[in-house]
């Protein structure tokens, strides 16, 4: 019978390593998203997909605050070098690709003027 390997607990796995870094990575776009878009609806609902990532991370980021003061010293260190770095590094990502979405509803709103009935 073949013996089936285990992964280690301390190690990611593929999946999951790989969207730690997509994460951050300024180039990442989400699902369905279509950088190349000329539609002035999708560029709205972009820019409220991003709306509401930033609003989302920002509360995860204030319930943070609040906690780390409550922590011990360890902890809140490893909190503060990691992860609150990790959600700025993502809502930094969001910033921009919201506001790439807003500079392409500005392009594209004379043309939604011009082609309402």
């Amino acid at each position: 019978m073949p013996t089936r390997r285990r992964r280690s607990p301390h190690r990611l796995s593929n999946r999951t390593a790989r969207l730690a870094q997509a994460a951050v990575d300024p180039a990442y776009h989400l699902q369905g998203e279509d950088l190349a878009s000329r539609s002035a609806e999708t560029a709205e609902r972009w820019q409220d997909v991003y709306l509401e990532l930033i609003r989302f991370q920002s509360g995860l980021m204030e319930s943070l605050a609040d906690s780390l003061p409550l922590m011990s010293n360890q902890a809140g260190i490893e909190i503060r070098e990691l992860d609150v770095a990790m959600l700025e590094a993502q809502q930094e990502r969001y910033r921009i690709r919201l506001e790439f979405w807003q500079r392409r509803a500005r392009e594209l709103q004379p043309l939604r003027v011009l082609n309402d009935p």
